[in-house]
């Protein structure tokens, strides 16, 4: 048994909109594990490829924080590498809404499939199909873009390159050609469907409560209490 789409979209949601407002590291620690043992329990091996991507995305994070928000007691100075105390909080509270946001987007994509993610917009939410089509269309991609990254790995290892990118020139030469497959096969995707003629239907809509469905939104309201209540 597993949660609802609509509830799932929810916590979500939600999350990702609190991951931007709140400041408190306590909070946002909480909240990432307690979102990442979700995922882990639904999504298995597949968590691997979201926390690599998160460590992709602190990478940039990190750069930003030494590069603009470098000010304050200097904590470690490694040659002409000086990291202050400002830049190692600005990191800390930026890499805990990213782990957030992705961990909370995850418990809506570990947890169902994109079609049934689909479906469930549509017929427990009632969202339009030009709105739920794009989000069916973007959660069909991430196999494909798993299986362009593994490929385009594979390619530079045959080159005689790492497959772990070490240098802002290695990550490059993987995002480009990763972002232009993408793109051209989301061109022709487009192009298929306004050639099929795909146009909207008629979708009854039908909500079912199960008890993760009300353990889920409880959950959402102890953090929004934990969140805003002082003390």
């Amino acid at each position: 048994m597993k949660p609802h789409v609509y509830s799932t979209f929810i916590y979500a949601t939600i999350i990702t909109l609190m991951a931007f407002i709140i400041r408190n590291p306590k909070w946002l620690i909480m909240s990432s594990i307690i979102s990442t043992v979700i995922c882990l329990i639904y999504g298995g091996r597949r968590v691997l490829y979201l926390i690599l991507l998160v460590s992709i995305g602190l990478i940039g994070v990190f750069v930003n924080a030494l590069f603009f928000a470098n000010t304050g007691k200097v904590v470690v100075e490694t040659g002409p590498i000086i990291i202050r105390k400002h830049a190692l909080e600005e990191f800390m509270v930026v890499a805990l809404r990213l782990l957030l946001i992705a961990s909370g987007g995850g418990v809506l994509a570990l947890t169902h499939s994109s079609s049934e993610i689909a479906r469930g917009l549509a017929r427990e939410l009632g969202l339009p199909y030009y709105i739920v089509l794009p989000i069916f269309y973007a959660l069909r991609s991430l196999p494909l873009i798993k299986q362009d990254l593994d490929e385009i790995l594979f390619m530079r290892k045959q080159r005689g390159y790492g497959r772990i990118p070490i240098s802002p020139g290695s990550i490059s030469s993987i995002i480009t050609p990763l972002l232009s497959i993408s793109y051209q096969r989301a061109v022709w995707g487009g192009i298929s469907a306004e050639l099929k003629g795909l146009r909207g239907s008629t979708i009854y809509r039908h909500i079912e409560v199960n008890i993760l469905d009300i353990l889920l939104l409880i959950l959402l309201m102890i953090y929004i209490m934990a969140a805003f209540i002082p003390g």
